[in-house]
């Protein structure tokens, strides 16, 4: 039997998010020197949203014990189902 390992990542943001949000920035520095205000609404608007996707709030489990899951998504369960192939599992459906 695997032992639990938690691996605790606190940086606020997730590290698939860093590419979009540095052309992003990029993109809005360009603009704002090219003095497109119109676009450069819209690109900070883009980067706010992105930055709001990409977020990685604290997630630590109530009771660390062997087996225990942290949620990769907060949100509102809405179905588990069983699944039977090469290893027994369960599929969650979150609705975030």
């Amino acid at each position: 039997m695997q032992k639990c390992q938690i691996k605790n990542n606190t940086f606020p943001i997730a590290k698939e998010g860093f590419k979009k949000i540095c052309c992003l920035v990029f993109l809005l520095a360009l603009v704002t020197v090219l003095d497109f205000d119109f676009i450069g609404f819209f690109l900070f608007i883009a980067l706010l949203f992105v930055i709001y996707v990409y977020r990685n709030p604290e997630r630590l489990p109530q009771n660390l014990e062997d087996g225990s899951v942290v949620s990769p998504v907060d949100g509102e369960i809405k179905s588990i189902k069983e699944i039977d192939d090469e290893e027994f599992g369960y599929k969650i459906e979150i609705f975030s």
